[in-house]
């Protein structure tokens, strides 16, 4: 109430989509770099070094995102939400278009955003894999949440 629903999410939170959401003609740097336009928080200074941390080198980075991998496209999506420095992030089946092993490596993301960034992260997803491996897990069946950890 004392900020505001628009500058609350703007400030507060990241959201991660199933189909990445990023502007397709930007590339990946500007996707992040217009992410940090929208905030007032204190932003990274070096915004290579963040998408580094996620595994998009510079010369991957300067492409526009459409010539990127689905991997590499949420890579810069994960980076994306949390470019203007925010506390929770949201992510809408955030594996659900990656293979196997991309999958992996995104999991490992989330943990990173947690462990090493001190970031709140909910997935929402129908992977048991993702699913297994969160720390606290809630399962919506017929319209009741049941949490089972």
């Amino acid at each position: 109430d004392k900020i505001g629903l628009y500058k609350y999410r703007r400030n507060k939170i990241g959201i991660v989509f199933q189909q990445y959401n990023l502007i397709s003609y930007l590339t990946g740097l500007e996707n992040i770099e217009l992410a940090m336009t929208e905030t007032d928080n204190a932003i990274p200074k070096n915004q290579y070094a963040l998408l580094e941390k996620f595994g998009i080198v510079k010369s991957k980075a300067d492409r526009l995102v459409t010539k990127l991998s689905g991997g590499e496209q949420q890579r810069v999506a994960i980076a994306r939400a949390i470019a203007s420095n925010v506390d929770l992030i949201f992510a809408d089946e955030p594996t659900g278009n990656l293979d196997t092993a991309t999958e992996q490596e995104i999991i490992k993301i989330f943990r990173m955003l947690t462990e090493e960034f001190g970031k709140t992260v909910i997935v929402v997803t129908h992977s048991n894999v993702v699913s297994e491996l969160s720390d606290h897990r809630v399962v919506l069946n017929e319209g009741q949440l049941k949490d089972i950890q």
